[in-house]
C-alpha cells in the first residue's frame, strides 16, 4: 500500500473504479449474480436473455444515440415481458450484496486525508442515484463526484471518460490518478492519457492464485452454471486474508454452508410435508439447530433441540417406558405445536434416532431428514444428498463431517432430570477436539452473519449434493498444512474407546496399532 500512497501523494485529484475496486460482490464472475436470481425467481432462461439484452442495448445506443453506455431501463426494454419483475429484484439484490473492498477504502481515506479531491468513476448500466445508494450504504462519503458512463455517455472503454474528469477539474494528465481493476479501460486507457493509474489486481485472481485455493479450479468448472457454488466461492473470496486461524477458516469455508443446507432443506421439506416440528437431534445436528430461527421468518414451525444417540437407544431400548424411565420423561416434557415432526441430522446408518422416536412417541407421525443414508424399508425419510453412506465413504472420512457439525459439549453418556449427563472423564483426544470445535465454531457463525447479510430473502436453497462434491474436492486434495493440521484429529474406531486413529491416515493407523497388539502379544 506504500507505493499506492506514494502516488496518492503526487496529485491533485484521484479516481476510483468502483466494482471490483472500491465495493466487491460475493461471486466468482459478474454475470453469475443473473444466474442466481434466475435460480431465486425460478424464471428460465433470465440469465441468459439478461446478458444478451446488455450487450445489444450498448450496440443500439451507440449507433443510434453516439452514447457509449446503456442504462438498467434500456436493457429491460428489450427484454420479454416475463422478464419486468426481475429489475427491481435485480437492482435490491445489486445493493444487498455490495462490500466494501476494506484495502481500497484504506486508500480511499487516505487521499481524502491527504486533501485530494476524490471522484468515482464507473462504465455501469447503472443511475448515479443508485451507485449514491450503494455508497450510502457502505459508508462510503465525502466524495467530490461520481462519474457513470450510462448517465453521461461517455466511457473509460474509450477513454473518453478520462478527458471529461481532466476538463472537469481542469488538471494535467500527471496530477490525475485513476485506480482500477480492468488492465484496459482502467489502465491502458488512461496510460495513453498520460494519466498516473494503480492497478488493483482483482481479488479474484489473488484468490486463485494462492495454493490452497488452486484445487478448486476444476470443480468450478464442473459447476460453472450453478449459482451456489458461484456464490460460495464468492464469499470466501471477498473475506480473502481477512482470517489467519486455520480452524476458523475451515469452519468458515466449509462448516457453515453445510450447516446452512442442512437448515435451509429441512425447512423446506417442512413446508413441502405440512410438519409442524423440527427435532435437531444431538449433537451433530446443534449448529443447524442454532441457525434455524434465523432462516425459519415466515413460518410457525418450531425447532427443538433433541438429546438422543445411540448410547440413549441401547440404554432405553429395553426399559419399561414409566416414571422410572429418564429418556420417557424427558421426551414427555418436549412441547410439540403438532404430531408432524421432522427428524434432522447428518447421518442415519442404523436410523437409532427415528426407531426410538417412534417407539416412545407412537402418536406422532416422524419423518427423517439426513445428509445420507443407508437404505431402509422401515422408516419414511429424506436422503438429502442422494448418496448412500457407502457412497460417501468414497468421497472423504465421514468423521470429518462430526468435526464441521457437532456441539460444544462433551458426549452424552446418559439423561437424569431431563437433563443430559456428559462423559466426566474424558480422554486427550476428545477434549482436544472440543477445543478446536470453538474455533471452527467461530468461522460457521461469521460465515451464516454474514450469508444472512448478504442473501436474506433471495436464498437458493444449497444442494447437498453439491455441497457433498465440495467438500469432496477438499478432502481428495489436501494440502500439506490441511494434512499436518487434520492428522491431530483423533477418533475412536471401538466403543470402548481404546483405539484412536487420525482423520487423515485412518486405515493405516489402524493397521499400525493392530500391529502393536499382536507384537505385544
Amino acid at each position: 500500500m506504500k507505493y499506492l500512497f506514494d502516488l496518492i501523494d503526487t496529485v491533485d485529484v484521484v479516481s476510483f473504479d468502483l466494482f471490483d475496486t472500491l465495493v466487491l460482490r460475493p461471486f466468482i464472475k459478474p454475470q453469475d449474480v443473473f444466474l442466481y436470481l434466475e435460480h431465486y425467481s425460478k424464471i428460465k432462461d433470465f440469465a441468459q436473455n439478461r446478458i444478451s439484452a446488455e450487450k445489444k442495448a450498448r450496440i443500439l445506443n451507440m449507433a443510434k444515440l453516439k452514447k457509449e453506455d446503456c442504462t438498467i431501463d434500456d436493457i429491460y426494454n428489450l427484454m420479454g415481458e416475463d422478464f419486468q419483475v426481475l429489475k427491481d429484484i435485480e437492482l435490491n439484490f445489486e445493493k444487498q450484496i455490495s462490500v466494501l473492498n476494506r484495502k481500497m477504502f484504506e486508500a480511499f481515506n487516505y487521499a481524502l486525508a491527504k486533501n485530494k479531491k476524490v471522484v468515482i468513476s464507473t462504465d455501469t448500466y447503472l443511475s448515479k442515484n443508485f451507485i449514491e445508494e450503494i455508497l450510502s450504504k457502505l459508508s462510503i462519503k465525502n466524495y467530490d463526484e461520481i462519474f457513470v458512463s450510462s448517465e453521461l455517455g461517455i466511457s473509460k472503454a474509450s477513454g473518453n471518460l478520462f478527458d471529461y474528469i481532466l476538463k472537469k477539474y481542469n488538471v494535467t494528465p500527471e496530477k490525475l490518478l485513476h485506480i482500477g481493476d480492468n488492465e484496459v479501460s482502467d489502465i491502458e486507457n488512461a496510460k495513453n492519457k498520460n494519466i498516473k493509474t494503480f492497478y488493483n489486481k482483482p481479488l479474484v485472481l489473488s484468490f486463485f492464485e494462492d495454493e490452497n485455493n488452486k484445487r478448486l479450479i476444476s470443480f468450478i468448472k464442473e459447476n460453472e452454471k450453478n449459482p451456489i457454488v458461484s456464490s460460495l466461492i464468492g464469499q470466501r473470496i471477498v473475506n480473502f486474508y481477512s482470517e489467519k486461524d486455520y480452524w476458523v477458516n475451515l469452519g468458515f469455508n466449509y462448516g457453515g454452508i453445510l450447516a446452512i443446507g442442512l437448515s435451509l432443506n429441512a425447512l423446506e421439506i417442512a413446508k413441502q410435508k405440512n410438519l409442524t416440528d423440527l427435532f435437531f437431534i444431538s449433537r451433530d445436528a446443534f449448529f443447524p439447530e442454532e441457525i434455524f430461527s434465523k432462516f425459519n421468518t415466515d413460518t410457525d414451525i418450531k425447532g427443538h433441540y433433541i438429546i438422543l444417540n445411540r448410547v440413549l437407544k441401547h440404554k432405553y431400548d429395553k426399559i419399561p417406558k414409566d416414571e422410572n424411565n429418564e429418556l420417557f420423561k424427558y421426551l414427555s416434557t418436549i412441547k410439540t405445536k403438532g404430531n408432524r415432526i421432522g427428524i434432522v441430522d447428518t447421518s442415519a446408518g442404523t436410523f437409532s434416532a427415528q426407531g426410538i422416536l417412534q417407539d416412545y412417541l407412537p402418536d406422532k407421525k416422524f419423518v427423517g431428514i439426513y445428509l445420507h443414508t443407508r437404505k431402509n424399508n422401515v422408516y419414511e425419510y429424506e436422503n438429502l444428498s442422494g448418496f448412500l453412506l457407502e457412497d460417501v465413504e468414497k468421497m472423504f472420512n465421514l468423521n470429518f463431517i462430526e468435526i464441521l457439525l457437532t456441539s460444544l459439549e462433551p458426549k452424552i453418556e446418559d439423561i437424569n432430570g431431563c437433563k443430559p449427563v456428559y462423559e466426566i472423564n474424558e480422554n486427550k483426544y476428545e477434549v482436544e477436539k472440543r477445543n478446536l470445535y470453538k474455533k471452527i465454531l467461530n468461522g460457521e457463525r461469521k460465515f451464516v452473519e454474514q450469508y444472512i447479510e448478504l442473501f436474506n430473502g433471495y436464498y437458493v436453497i444449497p444442494e447437498i449434493s453439491t455441497l457433498y462434491a465440495y467438500i469432496s474436492n477438499f478432502w481428495k486434495n489436501l494440502s500439506k498444512d490441511d494434512t499436518e493440521f487434520l492428522s491431530s484429529i483423533k477418533n475412536s474406531v471401538d466403543t470402548q474407546q481404546t483405539m484412536y486413529v487420525s482423520l487423515v491416515n485412518s486405515k493405516q493407523d489402524i493397521a499400525a496399532q493392530l500391529r502393536m497388539r499382536l507384537l505385544k502379544k
